[in-house]
C-alpha cells in the first residue's frame, strides 16, 4: 500500500492516495502498469488525468512505484526459477529470467548513490582578470584542501 505522509497543504494528494490504495487492493500488481488515464477511468473519473499524472510523477510516489516494480520483478524471477527444474524447459523462460536479472542489477546500481568531487581551474577571461574585486589564488585554499584530504568516500 502506498503510505506517504503528505503535507497538510497536499490534501488532494492525500485523498488520491486513499483512492489509489482502494484500487490497488483489487488490482495489485497490475496497478503498477496502468497509466494516469487508466487510473482516472478506474476511479470513476475522479480528479483529472492531469492531476493523476502529477500525483504519479511526484518523487515520493515515483520512488514507491520503483520499489514495488523491483519487488514484483524479483518475485517473477523466483517464480521462473522454481519452474526451470520441472518438466517444461524453455529457452524463452531462461532468456526472460536473464533479462529480469539484468534489470534488477541495474536497479541495484541506481539505488547505490556515489559522491564525486571535482575540483578544477577555470581560466579567467580578460574582464575578470582586470576586475578589482577578483582575487587570483596560486594554490588551493586550506579549508578546501583539508576537506579533499579528509574525504573517505561514501558512508
Amino acid at each position: 500500500m502506498l503510505n506517504i505522509k503528505f503535507k497538510d497543504d497536499e490534501r488532494t494528494f492525500k485523498e488520491m492516495q486513499v483512492i489509489f490504495n482502494t484500487i490497488a487492493e483489487t488490482s495489485y500488481p497490475n496497478i503498477l502498469h496502468k497509466n494516469h488515464f487508466e487510473i482516472w477511468k478506474q476511479t470513476g473519473r475522479q480528479y483529472t488525468p492531469e492531476l493523476w499524472k502529477k500525483f504519479r510523477m511526484d518523487p515520493r510516489v515515483d520512488e514507491w512505484y520503483d520499489e514495488e516494480f523491483s519487488l514484483s520483478a524479483k518475485n517473477k524471477v523466483r517464480e521462473m526459477a522454481s519452474k526451470l527444474g520441472g518438466d517444461r524447459k524453455s529457452t524463452a523462460d531462461v532468456q526472460a529470467m536473464s533479462q529480469l536479472l539484468g534489470f534488477l542489477d541495474k536497479e541495484k546500481e541506481k539505488s547505490t548513490p556515489t559522491t564525486k568531487m571535482v575540483y578544477c581551474f577555470i581560466p579567467l577571461n580578460d574582464q575578470e582578470v582586470n576586475a578589482p574585486n577578483v582575487k587570483v589564488l596560486e594554490s588551493i585554499p586550506d579549508p578546501i584542501k583539508n576537506a579533499l584530504h579528509s574525504y573517505q568516500g561514501d558512508k
